[in-house]
């Protein structure tokens, strides 16, 4: 009898492994974090708990074929929670690797896949979803501990890794390069959620890989530009290599002036904008003409960035990126 109850205890662990194998293998039964849906493909409306999955499940409906091979998922550089499925078929490498002809290789074209969340909660940078009342302007925490309110408490401090408390955020910063008189330096700055809230930011900092910028790598990003210097409505965000940004408006006569639709405690006080140069008399026209005389200037010395235009940059939301 003992071998039949050993028998019996062998066969429901059997079953119960398959059971969990199964279900961590079903994309229906993978735990996703609060707020978050998953990444969704066009083929189907069931999330995925990953961007490759996503894609890898897109492959397998449309071009599955016998010598299609998958390759993988590129994500959108402007935009990480968005990518594209890449994958042989008859029209592109299929043929060459493996002489299949259409019905073995397929002719379906990848498409796109791209995370969602649930109502009230909104992607954010790092590829997961944040409660859109709880995202804020992400700044610098040796600013932040300098401002003090609610007698003496800190209003965005750091603990841990570090961790910037009021947003979750995992910051760093590395130091490469220095010369003896510290007049040349090269560092690196890491911020998890880069950005945080902005009315203007339009796509993630084009940067090193893994969230990480050079700090002497600035970029200024323009949103709506219409109107004229006189009647202008004409707003862009400045993203700074430690995951921050800075919303600009223009004023009336061509004067940039921090923009506090996302609350007046967040404006840059230590940044200043300006325009070298006539402005034309059609503001739309500096989104056309990025390589237009800019400069960023802070209030500190040596602090002078020439704008350089960012090659096959979008005509209607090009990105200038500031070197010193």
């Amino acid at each position: 009898m003992r071998w039949i109850e050993r028998a019996v205890v062998g066969l429901l662990r059997a079953v119960l492994f398959a059971s969990l194998i199964g279900a961590a293998a079903s994309p229906a039964s993978a735990q996703f974090a609060q707020g978050t849906i998953g990444w969704i493909s066009p083929h189907s409306a069931q999330p995925y708990p990953s961007a490759d999955a996503a894609c890898r499940a897109q492959w397998q409906y449309y071009n599955g074929g016998i010598d299609s091979r998958y390759i993988g998922v590129n994500i959108n550089p402007g935009n990480p929670n968005r990518g594209g499925c890449s994958w042989t078929q008859f029209q592109y490498l299929c043929r060459d690797e493996t002489g299949g002809g259409i019905n073995s290789c397929g002719t379906t074209f990848p498409t796109w896949v791209e995370l969602r969340c649930d109502a009230g909660y909104v992607p954010v940078q790092g590829q997961f979803c944040l409660k859109d009342s709880n995202l804020a302007p992400e700044r610098p925490c040796e600013i932040c501990e300098l401002m003090k309110v609610n007698n003496g408490a800190t209003v965005n401090p750091a603990k841990g890794d570090p961790v910037v408390l009021s947003t979750g955020s995992v910051i760093a910063h590395s130091r490469d390069y220095a010369t003896a008189d510290g007049d040349f330096v090269i560092g690196r700055s890491y911020r998890s959620i880069s950005v945080g809230r902005s009315v203007s930011f339009q796509s993630a900092p084009v940067g090193l890989a893994s969230g990480w910028n050079f700090d002497f790598m600035y970029e200024l990003q323009l949103a709506s530009f219409s109107g004229s210097p006189s009647t202008p409505n004409a707003k862009l965000a400045l993203v700074a290599p430690n995951g921050t940004a800075y919303d600009f408006v223009m004023q009336p006569g061509g004067a940039w002036v921090p923009d506090t639709t996302t609350g007046a405690f967040y404006a840059p006080t230590n940044l200043k904008l300006e325009f070298v140069g006539s402005l034309p008399s059609d503001l739309s026209t500096l989104q056309s003409a990025p390589t237009r005389a800019r400069r960023l200037r802070s209030a500190g010395p040596r602090r002078v960035w020439p704008a350089t235009a960012i090659a096959g940059a979008s005509p209607t939301a090009p990105t200038i990126v500031f070197r010193r």
